[in-house]
């Protein structure tokens, strides 16, 4: 079990964020999840920066990878400075 950071997605309006907790079909997925957010966040945002880093260097071989060959990240350029 992983976590898929290609599907992210980015909400624009705080009004559609909320403090409730999301439960997962899958409880021992969620058990395993807690208490790890800053980790969970900082691979995160590994991710995200490996990205952007590729995106301006033209390394099309990394975002060729798994990891990135289907990215939603390619829709949030603009937020992300690769415009």
């Amino acid at each position: 079990m992983g976590l898929d950071y290609q599907k992210v997605m980015l909400i624009r309006d705080a009004a559609h964020v909320s403090d409730k907790v999301f439960v997962l079909k899958s409880k021992d997925a969620g058990k395993k999840l807690q208490g790890k957010e800053g980790h969970v966040t900082k691979q995160f945002r590994r991710y995200v920066e490996r990205y952007i880093i590729a995106m301006r260097n033209g390394d099309s071989r990394l975002l060729s990878y798994n990891e990135y060959r289907f990215t939603m990240l390619i829709n949030y350029h603009k937020e992300l400075g690769l415009t």
